[in-house]
C-alpha cells in the first residue's frame, strides 16, 4: 500500500509539478482512507489518541480478548451492560461448523471505568446484533441469524441454557444492519430496526403464516412473548440504533437517508428506489450529512452528570470518519432541527469505529468501538485480508470537570429495591434509570404499585412514568381526565401516547383527545395526532381539519402527523357513506385534497372524484387528484372527473395542460393503454389533434403532450403529422423522441422504416438512434440485422456501446452482434464492457460461450485500458482549474438520474453526501471503473425471460406480482414474475462503465472537484 502511494506521488509530481501536488495533497488530507495505513494499537495506546472537549475523560470498559467486535449495547435493571460481539462478521457461519459469536455481560465498574467482571451469557451465536435484557437479567432477547431468540438462564449460573425462537426467519443476505437497536418501550413493546437490503417474511416463532413482510430499512415492534409483531415505520435505508427522548419521541440513526431521523408512526421515509405512501416522505430533522453515509448508534443524553450545554443532545456514532457527533436540536414547535453537528469525540487512531452508544445508569456515555482498520461494510472488499475479526473495545465517557473527578452516580441494582424506592426513581434525572424503574414496577409489583404511585408520584416525571404502569396494569381509565388536563404538558403527552395503546376508549377520552388539538403546547397537539392516527374515527375528521388549518407550517412533524391521522380516518370504509351529505368548507378542501393521494383503493378514487367535483376546490389541487384517479379509477369515474374539471380549466391553457399531463402520467403508471372508446378520452384526443393540426403556436411542452396522447390513444389519423415531426431535424429532440414512440403505436410499418433510417444515420442524435434500436429489437425482424450492423460500423464509441448493450440482451440481436464482431464489422473491444459480455454469455446455445471467449481472447485485459485512463485523468487533474460549480452541472447531467446530493437527484443508488472523504484516487476509480469496487447491495440483476430476452438492472422493489428495476439511465421498468425464466445477481455495477467516453477530461476534472467538496 505504501509503495503504491509513493509511486503514485512520484508519477503525479513528475507530470503536474510540486505546487499542484501540494494542492492535491490538501484534498487527500481531508479524506479518511478506506483502509487505515497504520497498524492496530493496544487499547491503552488508542485511549491516548482520543480528543474530547475540556472537562471530559474517556475510560476503557472492556477490550479483546474478553470481547471481540462489539455491535450493540444495553443495560439491565441490575446496572449490568450487555454486549453482542462477533468474530464471524461479515460472513455468517455456515451450517457445517459451529458459530463463534457471543453475548457477554459486563458489571462491577471500577473508578477507572473497567468492568471487573465479564460473563459469557451465551455462545455459539451467529452475528448477533440486537440485544435486550429482560426482568431481573436472567433472560434476554437477542438477534442471531436467522431468528430473534429469547435466551434464558434457568439455573442461576449466569449462562443461558435455554433458547426459543420468538420471530423469524429474517433474511440475512446483508449482515451489516439486520435486526438491531432493540429498545423496550414504556408500553411493553420492543422497538427495533430492520436492516438494509434484506427482504424478510417473518413468522411468529418461526412457524406458520407470514405475519410481517419488510423490504430493506424499516422499524417495527414486537411483544416479548413472541405473540405479535408489527411494522412501525416504513423505509429508511439502513437504520442502525434507536433512542427515545423524555417526551417519548423516537429517533434512529441511519445511513444514506439522513444521519438522524425522528420517527412518526406509520410514516414512510426515503429509501433507495422505494415510493412513499402518497403523503410524501416523513420530514427530516437535519440536512447535514455528518461527513459520511455510514452512521451507527444514537443516544439521547437525558441526565445531569454532563454540564448543561451537553444535555438534551443526541450523540451519534460515525464509524466512517471515526467521530462521535453531538447534535443539539433547536425546536420549532414539536419539530427538532439540527443545523450543524459538532465533533464530540475524535480519535487520531484511524481504527476507531463507534457503532453503538448508550446512556448508562451512572450518567456516563458508553460506546461500542468496532475497532478496525477498514471502513464500514461494502466500501472495501468483504474478504480483504486486513479486515480485523478479533479486536474490539467499549469506552465510557465521563465528565470530570476542573476537579478531575468523574461525575458519575453509583449504579444501583433495581431488582432489589422496594416499590417505594422504585417510584422515587421515576423522577430520577437519568432516563435509563427512569425507564428501567418503570419496567420493574410493572413486572414485580403490578397493581400493588398503584396506591404507592397515588401517594408519591407528585412531580411531572414521576406522573408521566406512572401513566405507563397504569396502562400495563389495565387501569389507565382510573386516571381522572380532569387531573390530566391540569397536569404538566409532559404528563399529557405520556397519557396520550398510553391512550393510543389502549384498545377501547370512553366517550370522555375521545372528547378530551379532540380538545387536545387546542392545547398551546405543540408536543401535546402532535401526541394527540399520533394517538388519533392509531384509532381512526369519523367523528374526529372535523377536529383534525381544524388542527391542520391552525398548525404552524414550520412545525413539520406536527403537520405530517396530522396528515397521517386524517388519511387514516378517511381510509375507514364508512367514510365513503358520508360523502353524499358531506359539506366541507373551502378552507377544509385543500387538506382533504392533500391527503387523498395517500388513500388506498377504493377509497382513494372515490375521494379524488368527490374532491374534483367540488366547484370551490382550488385549481392547484386538480393535477394530483387527476393523476390519482387516472391511475386507479374506472372509466365512469374518469368521465365524471373530466366533466367537472374541463369547464374550469378550459380558459386557462396552463391549467388545462397540467391536467392533461396528470391524466397521461396516471395512465402510464397503470402500465396499460386506455380504451380510446371511453368517453373521457375525447378531451385529450381533441387536445392532441388540435396541436398536431395547428402546431405553429404550440410550445415544445405542448407538442410533447400531444404526442404522448397520440401514443396512448393510437391516433392513427395523425400519422402524417407525427411522421413529419419525426423527420424534421429542426424539431427539439424531445418532440422527435415522442414522435417516434407515437409512430410505433399508430403506424408500425412507417415507424420501422423511419427507425431503420435513423439507426444507420450518423447525423442523428445518439439518444434517438438508441430509441430506434430499442423499438426495432422489441419488434424484431431478421431483415433488420443489416441495419444494426451498419449502425455498429459508423457509430461513435458511446453509441456503439449502447447498441451492443441493446443487442446483447436479445436472442437474435446477440447473434447479430457476435457475427458482426467475428466478421470485423464491430469491434471485439465491446466485450471489454463486462455487462455486454455477461449478457451474451447468459444465452444457452451450442458453442455459444466458446465463440464469445474466442473473441475475448484477442483483447488485452479491459483493466489495463481503464487503469491507463484513470492514470491519465489523475495526472491531468489540476485543482487550480477544476471548478466544483461546473462539476455540479456535470453531476446533474450524468449522475443525478440515480444518485442524490442533499435534496438534488434521485434516490436509486447510494447518496453521495460525504463521498469526498474517499479522496481523489478512489473517486476516479469509482467513476471510471465502477465494476472495481462494487457494493454488493448495488449489483446488477440479470433476468432471463421466457421469451428468450435478457434484461439487467438494479432491483429496487416488489409490487404485487411485478419486480421493479432501474436501468443504467435510472429509469424504472417492471417485469412480471410469471415472465421470468431465471434471475441471477451479477458481480457488476449498474453504473455505466463508459464515462471515460461520455465525459470529456475537462468536465471530468470538474466532477471530481465537486465530489471532493462533498464532506
Amino acid at each position: 500500500m505504501h509503495r503504491r502511494l509513493l509511486l503514485f506521488a512520484w508519477l503525479v509530481t513528475s507530470v503536474i509539478g510540486m505546487e499542484t501536488w501540494v494542492l492535491w495533497q490538501n484534498f487527500a488530507a481531508r479524506a479518511q482512507p478506506l483502509i487505515a495505513p497504520t497498524e492496530a494499537l493496544t487499547p491503552e495506546q488508542e485511549q491516548q489518541r482520543f480528543r474530547l472537549p475540556p472537562g471530559f475523560l474517556i475510560q476503557l470498559v472492556a477490550s479483546e480478548p474478553q470481547i471481540q467486535k462489539p455491535i450493540n449495547l444495553a443495560f439491565d435493571a441490575r446496572g449490568r451492560l450487555w454486549v453482542t460481539h462477533s468474530v464471524e462478521y461479515p460472513f455468517p457461519a455456515s451450517d457445517d461448523r459451529p458459530a463463534r459469536d457471543a453475548v457477554s455481560i459486563l458489571e462491577d465498574f471500577g473508578p477507572d471505568g473497567r468492568a471487573r467482571k465479564i460473563t459469557r451469557f451465551a455462545e455459539g451465536l451467529n452475528i448477533p446484533i440486537g440485544v435486550l435484557p429482560l426482568g431481573d437479567g436472567h433472560e434476554a432477547i437477542v438477534w442471531s441469524i436467522p431468528h430473534i431468540w429469547k435466551l434464558r438462564d434457568t439455573d442461576g449460573d449466569g449462562l443461558a441454557d435455554q433458547r426459543e425462537v420468538l420471530y423469524g426467519p429474517f433474511e440475512y443476505v446483508d449482515t451489516h444492519g439486520n435486526q438491531n437497536g432493540f429498545r423496550l418501550g414504556l408500553d411493553g413493546w420492543v422497538y427495533a430496526c430492520h436492516g438494509f437490503r434484506n427482504h424478510s417474511r417473518v413468522r411468529l416463532r418461526g412457524q406458520g403464516p407470514v405475519v410481517v413482510e419488510m423490504q430493506s430499512g424499516h422499524t417495527y415492534r414486537f411483544r416479548t412473548d413472541g405473540s405479535a409483531i408489527q411494522v412501525w415505520t416504513f423505509g429508511q435505508v439502513n437504520p442502525f440504533g434507536m433512542c427515545f427522548d423524555r417526551w417519548l419521541n423516537q429517533y434512529t440513526a441511519d445511513c444514506h437517508s439522513r444521519p438522524i431521523m425522528m420517527l412518526l408512526p406509520g410514516a414512510y421515509y426515503e429509501s433507495f428506489g422505494k415510493p412513499h405512501d402518497g403523503l410524501g416522505f416523513g420530514p427530516e430533522m437535519t440536512r447535514h450529512s455528518h461527513g459520511s453515509t455510514g452512521i451507527a448508534g444514537i443516544a439521547y443524553y437525558d441526565a445531569e452528570q454532563f454540564p448543561p450545554p451537553y444535555r438534551d443532545c443526541f450523540y451519534v456514532g460515525n464509524p466512517v470518519t471515526g467521530v462521535v457527533h453531538r447534535d443539539a436540536p433547536v425546536w420549532r414547535g414539536s419539530s427538532p432541527w439540527v443545523e450543524q453537528p459538532e465533533d464530540f469525540i475524535r480519535c487520531d487512531d484511524l481504527w476507531f469505529r463507534p457503532v453503538d452508544i448508550q446512556l448508562g445508569p451512572d450518567g456516563a456515555l458508553y460506546i461500542a468501538d468496532f475497532y478496525n482498520c477498514i471502513i464500514g461494510h461494502y466500501e472495501v472488499d468483504l474478504r480483504h485480508p486486513r479486515r480485523d475479526r478479533f479486536r474490539g473495545r467499549i469506552w465510557r465517557v465521563v465528565y470530570v470537570g476542573q476537579e478531575n473527578q468523574p461525575q458519575v452516580t453509583p449504579i444501583r441494582d433495581l431488582t432489589r429495591l422496594s416499590c417505594e424506592e422504585l417510584v422515587e426513581l421515576l423522577g430520577d434525572s437519568n432516563q435509563t434509570v427512569r425507564m428501567l424503574a418503570t419496567h420493574q414496577l410493572v413486572e414485580r409489583f403490578g397493581e400493588k404499585a398503584l396506591p404507592v404511585l397515588q401517594q408519591q408520584a407528585k412531580t411531572p416525571l414521576r406522573q408521566a412514568h406512572a401513566v405507563w404502569v397504569y396502562l400495563r396494569c389495565g387501569k389507565l381509565n382510573q386516571l381522572a381526565l380532569d387531573k390530566i388536563s391540569d397536569a404538566d404538558p409532559l404528563v399529557q403527552v405520556h397519557y396520550l401516547r398510553a391512550l393510543a395503546r389502549q384498545e377501547q376508549w370512553s366517550a370522555e377520552q375521545r372528547s378530551w383527545l379532540a380538545r387536545c388539538w387546542q392545547s398551546p403546547h405543540a408536543m401535546v397537539r402532535r401526541a394527540a395526532a399520533e394517538t388519533a392516527s392509531l384509532h381512526p374515527d369519523l367523528a374526529l375528521v372535523s377536529p383534525l381539519l381544524a388542527a391542520l388549518q391552525q398548525a404552524p407550517p414550520d412545525d413539520v412533524q406536527l403537520v405530517h402527523m396530522l396528515r397521517i391521522a386524517l388519511r387514516n380516518h378517511l381510509q375507514l370504509p364508512d367514510s365513503l357513506t358520508v360523502l353524499p351529505s358531506a359539506k366541507f368548507t373551502a378552507d377544509e378542501l385543500p387538506w382533504l385534497a392533500d391527503v387523498a393521494p395517500g388513500l388506498k383503493q377504493p377509497n382513494g378514487s372515490v375521494w379524488a372524484l368527490y374532491l374534483l367535483e367540488q366547484a370551490h376546490l382550488a385549481p392547484a389541487h386538480i393535477p394530483n387528484l387527476l393523476r390519482q384517479l387516472s391511475q386507479y379509477g374506472n372509466d365512469d369515474q374518469l368521465q365524471r372527473a373530466v366533466s367537472a374539471v374541463r369547464p374550469r380549466v378550459g380558459n386557462e391553457p396552463a391549467l388545462a395542460q397540467a391536467a392533461l399531463l396528470a391524466l397521461a402520467d396516471g395512465q402510464r403508471l397503470r402500465r396499460a393503454y386506455p380504451d380510446p372508446k371511453a368517453s373521457w378520452t375525447a378531451w385529450p384526443a381533441n387536445y392532441a389533434r388540435q396541436i398536431l393540426v395547428q402546431p405553429s403556436a404550440a410550445t415544445t411542452d405542448q407538442r410533447v403532450l400531444a404526442l404522448q396522447w397520440a401514443e396512448l390513444l393510437a391516433l392513427r389519423d395523425a400519422v402524417s403529422v407525427i411522421a413529419g415531426w419525426l423527420g424534421d431535424r429542426q424539431q427539439p429532440l424531445a418532440v422527435r423522441d415522442w414522435a417516434l414512440r407515437a409512430l410505433w403505436r399508430t403506424d408500425a410499418a412507417a415507424a420501422r422504416k423511419a427507425s431503420l433510417a435513423i439507426i444507420v444515420s450518423g447525423d442523428e442524435p445518439t439518444s434517438l438512434r438508441r430509441l430506434a434500436g430499442e423499438y426495432l429489437l422489441r419488434n424484431w425482424r431478421d431483415e433488420d440485422a443489416a441495419a444494426f450492423v451498419a449502425a455498429l460500423q459508423n457509430a461513435p464509441a458511446d453509441l456503439q456501446t449502447r447498441l451492443a448493450d441493446l443487442l446483447s440482451g436479445h436472442p437474435r440481436g446477440a447473434e447479430v452482434l457476435v457475427q458482426a464482431m467475428e466478421s470485423g464489422k464491430a469491434s471485439p473491444r465491446l466485450l471489454q464492457n463486462l455487462l455486454i459480455r455477461q449478457r451474451l454469455e447468459s444465452f444457452d446455445k451450442p458453442q455459444w460461450r466458446q465463440r464469445v471467449e474466442q473473441l475475448a481472447r484477442q483483447l488485452p485485459p479491459a483493466s489495463d485500458a481503464v487503469a491507463a485512463m484513470i492514470r491519465q485523468r489523475l495526472q491531468s487533474f489540476d485543482p487550480h482549474r477544476a471548478d466544483p460549480s461546473r462539476g455540479r452541472i456535470v453531476f446533474q447531467k450524468h449522475c443525478s438520474n440515480c444518485h442524490r446530493v442533499g435534496n438534488e437527484g434521485a434516490n436509486i443508488g447510494p447518496k453521495l453526501d460525504g463521498i469526498g472523504s474517499r479522496g481523489l484516487e478512489r473517486l476516479a476509480e469509482d467513476v471510471l471503473d465502477p465494476n472495481r469496487n462494487v457494493d454488493e447491495a448495488y449489483r446488477l440483476t440479470v433476468v432471463l425471460l421466457r421469451d428468450g430476452r435478457s434484461l439487467s438492472g438494479l432491483k429496487l422493489r416488489q409490487e404485487g406480482q411485478q419486480l421493479i428495476f432501474a436501468d443504467q439511465q435510472g429509469k424504472e421498468f417492471a417485469v412480471a414474475q410469471a415472465d421470468i425464466e431465471k434471475m441471477q445477481t451479477s458481480p457488476l455495477s449498474p453504473m455505466p462503465a463508459n464515462f471515460g467516453e461520455t465525459i470529456p477530461a475537462g468536465e471530468f476534472a470538474d466532477l471530481l472537484a465537486f465530489l471532493l467538496s462533498l464532506r
